[in-house]
């Protein structure tokens, strides 16, 4: 039974009618479950555990495997455990497929002639197979706690001013705070790297020759220098003179990086100014 609302603003009672704003006001209230899962399911490396299933099988086409195959194929559970997290696994996995984040079917079970579901990668969930690059780096960050702290002071930080992590970790920055924590900053460097790393992968695959004039090259605020060292094994580019820089070595106008250097120099930024606000000198 459904209520809908007329227009005098009273519920009218409608049978088998479910009001369509009330549904989708609902799903967002449990967007949270989808992402939660997902990192999840990383942190539990299913996601490989279904890659390296596929090698074993020549990888020639997806194959689908029930939960109780997965869990034979994770050392980390124990096997008197084996059918609770079974269970689990298949939750978490039909929430995922739900929203398209892995393929998803049922059969009949030979034995028991019951509905078994199975689950195989896709598309979308192969980005997140824990190699190098990977999507999910940058999503185990993005969920990470002390990144949730941020979203969680949010509103103040919108009320009183200021930094929402700063505010959220007694002034600091996401830099020196990750000086500070080392797991943090495995974390945040990895995701770094990986997310670089793919973008100038996609890069180079569409624009194979567009640094094929390029007799210096320089990353500003490139970190670990993910971004130049995927570019420089792409067809063994090398270029004649290679730049690294902090941040601390560019300078700032108006929220623009302004770096000198020498004649025939080109540019490619991503994702700059992500973490600085434009007050930074």
């Amino acid at each position: 039974m459904g209520e809908i609302v007329n227009e005098s603003g009273h519920g009218v009672m409608c049978g088998g009618v479910q009001d369509e704003a009330w549904l989708r006001a609902v799903e967002l209230s449990s967007l949270y479950c989808l992402p939660m899962a997902i990192n999840t399911l990383i942190k539990l490396k299913v996601f490989d555990v279904l890659a390296d299933a596929d090698i074993e099988k020549d990888g020639m086409e997806r194959k689908l495997y029930s939960t109780e195959e997965i869990v034979s194929r994770m050392s980390s559970v124990l096997p008197d455990a084996r059918t609770r997290v079974s269970i689990a696994l298949d939750r978490l996995l039909r929430v995922v497929a739900s929203h398209g984040g892995v393929h998803a079917n049922t059969d009949n079970d030979p034995f028991t002639n019951h509905p078994t579901r199975k689950y195989g990668l896709n598309l979308v969930s192969q980005y997140f197979v824990q190699k190098e690059p990977s999507m999910a780096h940058p999503f185990l960050l993005s969920l990470d706690p002390v990144i949730l702290k941020s979203w969680d002071i949010l509103h103040d930080a919108i009320l009183d001013g200021g930094q929402p992590f700063a505010k959220a970790h007694n002034g600091l920055d996401i830099f020196a705070y990750g000086q500070l924590d080392p797991h943090f900053g495995s974390i945040f460097n990895s995701a770094m790297a990986n997310h670089s790393a793919m973008l100038i992968r996609d890069l180079l695959n569409s624009y194979p020759t567009c640094f094929n004039d390029i007799n210096v090259m320089v990353d500003v605020g490139g970190g670990l220098g993910s971004s130049l060292h995927s570019i420089m094994i792409f067809k063994n580019f090398r270029p004649k003179i290679c730049l690294l820089l902090g941040m601390n070595n560019a300078v700032w106008l108006n929220g623009i990086v302004i770096i000198m250097l020498f004649h025939h120099l080109k540019v490619v930024c991503f994702n700059l100014a992500e973490f600085w606000s434009h007050d930074v000198n």
